[in-house]
């Protein structure tokens, strides 16, 4: 029994710290949907919400909605968390992909930056261009960098090295791939699940309305009602 109860504590503090980083108004509204949902699925307004067209079956799947809505969020962290975790990868790969280009370029200044007929290869080694201006650019000029070293051989460099080399740009590139998939799904995700808040508050708002009708405000005895609904209780509800 101890160790049930230590392990549902664990896991429900793992879903604090997740939600932690969510949005807390779109927890609330989720909160105040269930809670209005929750009341309708209750006796007497069961049938008194049917009467006005607010059938069991559409509280259930709003109630069903609000869960498939938590699941998104909390997919949408977890990509979030993957994005993040993918981004350090990149940026490992990155820097060591550059260390290998420069080390490429000072090896072509050696050779070619004194030799007036063939200084004009440095450019070939992106010499003269920033290749950390973007990661577009190192995209661009990191395979043709590698492409002329394979065709000639410069100080230093042998075989192995170059390996190596290319080596580091596929695992940069492919770091790089990963990290933009995972961004994209957070971003996807993150859209989802505010779609699913926004069609779940409209329909909590539409069960709302419907006990405002059914409690008026200026009735005393529907104070218990409109507590249970989350309504003002001493004035109309306004959406």
């Amino acid at each position: 029994m101890e160790t049930e109860t230590t392990s549902a504590g664990a896991a429900t503090q793992q879903t604090k710290t997740k939600r932690s980083a969510l949005s807390t108004a779109t927890l609330k509204e989720l909160q105040v949907a269930d809670t209005v949902a929750q009341a309708a699925q209750r006796e007497p307004f069961v049938a008194k919400l049917t009467g006005v067209e607010i059938i069991p079956a559409f509280v259930a799947t709003l109630r069903v909605d609000i869960a498939t809505c938590h699941q998104t969020l909390d997919d949408a962290f977890d990509a979030d968390q993957d994005h993040k975790g993918r981004t350090k990868s990149e940026g490992e790969k990155h820097k060591a992909l550059i260390a290998f280009l420069r080390r490429i370029q000072a090896a072509a200044s050696q050779k070619y930056a004194r030799d007036m007929e063939s200084k004009h290869k440095l450019a070939l080694y992106g010499i003269g261009t920033n290749l950390l201006d973007s990661r577009a650019t190192l995209a661009q000029y990191a395979p043709g960098i590698l492409s002329h070293l394979a065709e000639e051989s410069l100080p230093g460099l042998d075989a192995a090295f170059l390996a190596q080399a290319q080596q580091a740009l596929t695992d940069w590139t492919n770091a790089e791939s990963a990290q933009a998939g995972a961004q994209q799904t957070a971003t996807q995700k993150r859209a989802e699940a505010q779609a699913q808040v926004k069609t779940i508050t409209d329909r909590r708002i539409q069960i709302q309305y419907a006990i405002e009708g059914l409690y008026p405000h200026t009735d005393k005895d529907s104070a218990a009602a409109r507590a249970a609904f989350l309504l003002p209780k001493t004035r109309p509800f306004r959406g």
